[in-house]
């Protein structure tokens, strides 16, 4: 499986740390965001990972360069940014290119198409930590049921998702469902999602265009997206300086340990 961390986010709410500092290398425990996304995405074999930057990118660059992994880094600079819904569509392509050109995704199970057009995804938000168990998460997604399969999360959110009993996307929660459903449950995406090769390259949108709008203009033309319950797991995005603290605090003082974030 092909891997990916979205890294090309401005940081507005973290300034003034981000005026200097990409929001992917800002520190937790003295280890850079985007760091702790690569080791969890490497730790589940996915090969190669593409990293998409924006905000001070010769930064990220210059990091990247620098540092040992076992599974190949492929850099996507994107100006304009594209954000989420764009930014996974342009890799997409890339997978293409890079397979025309001779470059193949690592991690392919035998049988499988090695030219890597039709390797899935494995997409992690750099300013994500959290103690889902990537490998069950991968498990499901790979039972082949869904096109795209997000992890969610029973909380408050200023735009909650709706799914349905079955746990399959229908829509924003309060909004028209985009599928019929008995009922509807809200919950807030978590920022880690898998999605076949096939469905990120038919995200519709022009340029840059948001992820959850996207899928849900495809789930009216016929596709699944599942998700997948992190409930009672540890989880927070590194948004603002509130956050980052907490999550300073709590593995200062245990509440979270290292490993489990990892």
């Amino acid at each position: 499986m092909t891997g990916m961390v979205l890294a090309a986010g401005l940081g507005k709410r973290l300034r003034p740390v981000t005026i200097r500092t990409p929001k992917a290398l800002i520190p937790v425990r003295g280890k850079p965001l985007l760091q702790w996304a690569l080791d969890k995405l490497g730790r589940v074999g996915a090969d190669p990972i593409y990293v998409n930057v924006h905000h001070h990118a010769p930064f990220v660059r210059t990091f990247l360069s620098q540092i040992e992994t076992a599974e190949e880094i492929r850099v996507v600079e994107e100006d304009p940014v594209l954000e989420t819904g764009g930014g996974i569509r342009n890799v997409a392509r890339m997978m293409e290119t890079d397979a025309a050109g001779g470059k193949t995704a690592g991690g392919s199970r035998a049988g499988s198409d090695t030219s890597g057009t039709r390797d899935s995804l494995l997409i992690h938000n750099a300013d994500v930590l959290s103690s889902l168990p990537l490998d069950r998460f991968q498990d499901a997604f790979e039972s082949g049921k869904y096109d795209a399969y997000l992890a969610v999360q029973t909380r408050k959110t200023s735009r909650p998702i709706a799914i349905d009993s079955e746990g399959l996307l229908s829509g924003r929660f309060g909004e028209e469902p985009v599928r019929p459903a008995d009922s509807l449950t809200p919950v807030g995406y978590s920022g880690i999602l898998a999605i076949t090769h096939a469905t990120a390259l038919a995200l519709p949108g022009e340029g840059s265009f948001p992820l959850i709008d996207s899928l849900l203009a495809l789930i009216q033309e016929g596709a699944r997206v599942g998700t997948y319950p992190m409930d009672g797991a540890y989880w927070t995005d590194v948004g603002t300086m509130k956050r980052w603290t907490q999550v300073e605090h709590d593995l200062a003082n245990g509440v979270i340990a290292p490993e489990a974030l990892a």
